[in-house]
This record gives C-alpha cells, sequence and structure tokens, in this order.
C-alpha cells in the first residue's frame, strides 16, 4: 500500500496559492507537514522536497523514469517541439543541437551587445524621472533576446520585433494554462482571442526572420543545425524553440536583475563594495573582465538563492520511485522545491538575510544551491542567463544613478513562467 506523505486538501486552491505565494506557500506547507509533504495541484499531486538529499535522488534518476509534467496544459504557449515539452530521447536530441548556441564563445560573443544595449537604455533616463526598474530589466532583456536571437541590428525592426513579442507575452495570461475551459472564442473579442491573435503575429514575425537568416544570430545557428541522421530542423521546430528562448529567457533574466536592484538598493554596504569592484575596470569594461568579478557572481547567485525563478522544479514520474525511504506512484509529480532548499539553516546560516559573501567563503553541491533546476533537464541558457545578468548589472551601476523609491521588500508574484517582484521595484533618477 502507498502512503504518500501528508499534505494539503483542494487541488485548485492550492494552485492558486501557488501562484499568488509562490515561495510562502511553500514554506508554510513543510513547516505544517514536514518534509517531504504532498501539495495537490491542476498538474496532479506533487510530493515536495527541500533537502539536499531527497533533492539529490530526483536530479540524479535516469532521465526516463520522468516525463513532462502538465504538457496538454502548456500547449498554448508552449508547442509540441519545445525542448521543454520533449521527454526521452527527443529531448536529449533537442538538448544536443541547442547546447552549441549557449556555452563556451557563443556566450562571450554576445557581452559588448549586452553591456552596450544596457548601458543604452539606461542613459536614455533623465534626471528626476520615476519608473519600474523591472519594465527597464525586461526591456533590455527583450532588446538582447530580438538581437542575439535574430540577429537584428536595425533600431526600428528592433522595435517593431520586440513590440509583438511583447504582445505574445501580455496576452499569455496563465488562467489558459490551468484553466483549459477559457481557451474559447468570443465572437473575436475575448482575452483568448487576443491571444491567438499575437501568436499568430509572433509565429509570422518568426517565419519571416527564417526566411531572412542573418548570421551571426541564435537562429542562424539553428537554421545551420542537422539531426543526428543529417536532416536539418524543420522551421516548424526552430519557430517552437525561438518562442521557448523568447518566453523564458524575458521574463527569467530580467527577473532575476530586478530582485538584484532591490536586494542592493536595501543593502548599501553590499552596492558600495558592488561598486569599488567594478571601478578599476572603467566605463566601459571588457565583459570577460565583468564575467571573472568574484563579488559581483556572489551578488548573483545571492540574489538568485533568496529570489529563485521557480519556487520549485518538477517532473512527472513515468514510473514508479523511491524517494526518501517512500515509493512514490507513477502519475505523481516530484518535486525538487528550490526556495526550501536555499532557506535552510543547516546549508545557508541566517538564510533570510541577503549576504553575498557566503558564496566566497564556500561552494555549494548542485544539491543545495540549484537556481537554474539540475540534472537531465537543468536550463540549458543557465550560463548565458548569468552573464547577461552580471554584464547587466556592471552596465547599470556604471550608468545615471537609479535609486529606490521605497526600501521595503518585494512581494514575489508568478506571473509567466517567473517569480517577479510585485511592485516592479519603483526607482527614481538621482
Amino acid at each position: 500500500m502507498v502512503m504518500m506523505p501528508p499534505g494539503p486538501s483542494n487541488a485548485l486552491l492550492q494552485t492558486v496559492r501557488l501562484q499568488r505565494e509562490p515561495y510562502e506557500h511553500l514554506v508554510r506547507c513543510a513547516s505544517r507537514y514536514g518534509d517531504p509533504f504532498t501539495l495537490p495541484h491542476a498538474f496532479g499531486a506533487m510530493v515536495m522536497t527541500g533537502r539536499p538529499s531527497g533533492i539529490q535522488e530526483i536530479f540524479s534518476a535516469d532521465p526516463d523514469t520522468f516525463e513532462v509534467p502538465g504538457k496538454e496544459l502548456s500547449h498554448p504557449l508552449l508547442r509540441e517541439g519545445s525542448i521543454i515539452m520533449l521527454d526521452g530521447a527527443p529531448h536529449r536530441a533537442a538538448r544536443r543541437l541547442l547546447s552549441p548556441s549557449f556555452h563556451g564563445e557563443s556566450i562571450r560573443s554576445y557581452g559588448r551587445l549586452i553591456f552596450d544595449t544596457a548601458r543604452a537604455h539606461a542613459e536614455r533616463r533623465r534626471r528626476g524621472e520615476r519608473f519600474e526598474f523591472l519594465d527597464l530589466a525586461q526591456r533590455i532583456t527583450l532588446d538582447v533576446i530580438v538581437q542575439a536571437v535574430f540577429g537584428v541590428v536595425d533600431p526600428e525592426e528592433i522595435e517593431r520585433a520586440g513590440r509583438i513579442l511583447l504582445d505574445l507575452m501580455a496576452k499569455a495570461h496563465p488562467a489558459f494554462i490551468f484553466f483549459p475551459p477559457l481557451r474559447r472564442s468570443f465572437f473575436g473579442l475575448g482575452p483568448w482571442d487576443r491571444f491567438v491573435r499575437a501568436r499568430e503575429a509572433a509565429d509570422a514575425l518568426i517565419r519571416r526572420q527564417i526566411e531572412r537568416c542573418r548570421p551571426p544570430s541564435i537562429l542562424s545557428l539553428l537554421v545551420s543545425s542537422t539531426h543526428e541522421d543529417g536532416s536539418p530542423m524543420r522551421p516548424e521546430e526552430i519557430r517552437d524553440e525561438v518562442v521557448t528562448l523568447l518566453l523564458a529567457g524575458y521574463d527569467a533574466t530580467a527577473s532575476m536583475v530586478a530582485w538584484a536592484w532591490s536586494a542592493l538598493g536595501r543593502h548599501p554596504e553590499a552596492q558600495k563594495r558592488l561598486r569599488a569592484e567594478l571601478a578599476p575596470l572603467g566605463d566601459a569594461p571588457s565583459p570577460d573582465d565583468v564575467g571573472r568579478l568574484p563579488f559581483l557572481e556572489a551578488v548573483c547567485h545571492e540574489t538568485m538563492r533568496m529570489y529563485p525563478i521557480l519556487g520549485s522544479v518538477i517532473r512527472k514520474l513515468s514510473r514508479p520511485m523511491r524517494l526518501l525511504d517512500r515509493e512514490i506512484p507513477a502519475g505523481t509529480i516530484v518535486a525538487a522545491a528550490t526556495i526550501l532548499a536555499h532557506r535552510r539553516e543547516e546549508t545557508f546560516p541566517d538564510a533570510l538575510a541577503f549576504r553575498p559573501a557566503r558564496f566566497i567563503e564556500r561552494t555549494y553541491s548542485p544539491f543545495e544551491f540549484l537556481p537554474f533546476g539540475g540534472g537531465a533537464r537543468r536550463c540549458i541558457g543557465a550560463a548565458f542567463a548569468l552573464h547577461q545578468m552580471k554584464l547587466v548589472l556592471a552596465a547599470l551601476l556604471r550608468g545615471p544613478e537609479l535609486r529606490l523609491q521605497s526600501l521595503r521588500e518585494p512581494r514575489p508574484v508568478t506571473r509567466g513562467v517567473a517569480v517577479l517582484p510585485s511592485d516592479g521595484v519603483p526607482v527614481v533618477v538621482v
């Protein structure tokens, strides 16, 4: 007889709570029910753990033990060919095709683009201007994505592509994922109709870019890639991967930068140390030199520890699995609860404090610190995202001073594919 770990009831209520409080709801459940606990959800029953030993069991398991959870629910946003939606051999093949775009020289080649784009956006702001820092971070990220993925350099073309992609992301409401009955046309006027039109416009944009395909770009690498049998990627496959890159890269990287700016603004001693580390590099530092700065990397890691992109990393069992001495049946979702692992006092003393130096004082295993997931499905763009985060922060710290309008810590909320600061991090140019 299978004995699932204890947990709350009502899948709909738990799904809504997890959307509204992606960190604290898991913390409360672990405090009340212990670790592991079972959380009912729209995707199915989820067995959650933040214990390094349990996370290691999940990440070290045979990849064929798992399948993608909620696959049928996610199709409006992520199509069948997206690497996130693939299992088994197709997933491994997709990683082989995409990996060259996000490692080594490919990452370094975009360093100057990232730094200059961030600096240009910051310098357009005027003294006394008030705005949400998250908007700035998203605009920078979007411009970088458009240029890096499509190879676009014309400012007007970058702007047009950005508007189309922003429209898609603005209309991609999470309700379409968790509540399929809302995917209905309402005489061409409802939210679903508007989303479908935005998706069609984005598809048309990507088709045009595939036809033009300008190197150097991530798109040109995909177009020139071949499967193991020598066949090229089909346009539909390329489209699905490009949409995944746009959706995942836009919200995830922008949220990381926004959380970091909020934390640095509330901890002036850390910001002062970071500025001092950047100062010897001058106003136009080498991106490679920026990437090697130890305290900058520590700030990025501490930000992702305290405010992970996802509160948990989920896997659906295609066959039974033994987890923390419990036999978990097939069809159940097992989850590495990132926020629980990152708040373990045994691993991170004074875990609620923003203290970047902890990442200089010691190193952590991939089962203790897991901002990009882990195992065979670890985020393929992790190195690119971290490099971009470093360069954007460095560029903005060397530009006009953007001061927080409030020292209150923002509330984390789930929007799109990432956990974002609820207030957008209001700043003023001083």
